[in-house]
């Protein structure tokens, strides 16, 4: 197996978290001041959020554009209400709860979407109006705040989705690849467009816990730390070791994906893909 070369571009700490935009990948941070959340490093100027008292455990961060992000956190009780959502828009902020099970998020044309795993989808309050799955897989919500459900029942019955646990958009083809485990204990990756009319479902062969896609490639790292990409063009599926500029193997603890690069956290730091950097 080839080996594919990826150097160190910044240090991870207790309360830094990234963010990737379309073009480059920021280290922002937590700190508190005056027992009052500010996010840091995001734009030219700190942005407090005086709802929140303490700093959250991050899952992930979406990029929305230069003054507006998502941060999905673990859940947290504010005044009793469970919460697990905060988005920063400018000098606004709110704070929101989108369900259990979450295990990805991305943004297409300012709108979100959703997946949920198994989990997530036969929790006790699958069926709470509170909550956003309701028994659905995918769940978009527009930018007016309304919520679509673009799978029917009988579509994620007769693909036998059970746990979704990423997605990535094809810019080019504007559609949507979700990868999941079968019913068969199989790895798949289904192709819809934005209505979740099925375009094509194929089995392969690995489970993406990171995924961007460029020029019909789809590159992500799997679970057993190694890199993928995937030529959806022509079928072909190649598979890496993630090594660090001197050779040495990266023992990947977080990995992180955006505009057809791959970014990964190994002994406290963070690593970028190097450009020609197969080996």
């Amino acid at each position: 197996m080839k080996n594919k070369k990826f150097q160190v571009f910044g240090k991870v700490a207790q309360n830094n978290f990234l963010i990737l935009n379309r073009s480059n990948v920021y280290v922002a941070n937590f700190k508190l001041e005056n027992n009052v959340l500010v996010v840091g490093g995001f734009c030219d100027y700190d942005i407090y959020i005086p709802k929140i008292d303490f700093i959250p455990e991050i899952v992930n961060c979406v990029y929305i554009d230069s003054k507006s992000i998502l941060l999905h956190v673990y859940p947290f009780s504010l005044n009793g209400v469970e919460k697990n959502i905060i988005i920063i828009n400018g000098d606004k902020t709110s704070l929101e709860y989108w369900g259990e099970g979450i295990t990805d998020i991305i943004t297409i044309d300012k709108e979100f979407w959703i997946v949920f795993d198994e989990e997530g989808l036969t929790h006790i309050d699958a069926d709470n109006i509170n909550n956003l799955y309701s028994s659905q897989i995918l769940v978009q919500i527009t930018q007016d705040k309304n919520l679509k459900f673009p799978f029917a029942h009988n579509e994620l019955a007769r693909n036998e989705i059970f746990d979704c646990t990423r997605m990535v958009y094809d810019e080019v083809n504007k559609t949507i690849w979700l990868f999941y485990f079968g019913e068969d204990d199989r790895n798949y990756c289904m192709n819809i467009d934005k209505l979740g009319n099925t375009l094509s479902n194929i089995e392969c062969f690995y489970s993406a816990r990171s995924a961007a896609m460029k020029d019909g490639v789809i590159r992500c790292v799997d679970e057993s730390g190694k890199l993928v990409e995937h030529d959806i063009h022509v079928g072909k599926i190649d598979y890496f070791n993630i090594v660090a500029e001197t050779g040495e193997p990266l023992l990947i603890e977080s990995s992180y994906a955006n505009n057809g690069e791959i970014y990964v956290e190994s002994k406290n730091h963070y690593f970028r893909m190097v450009k020609g950097g197969s080996a």
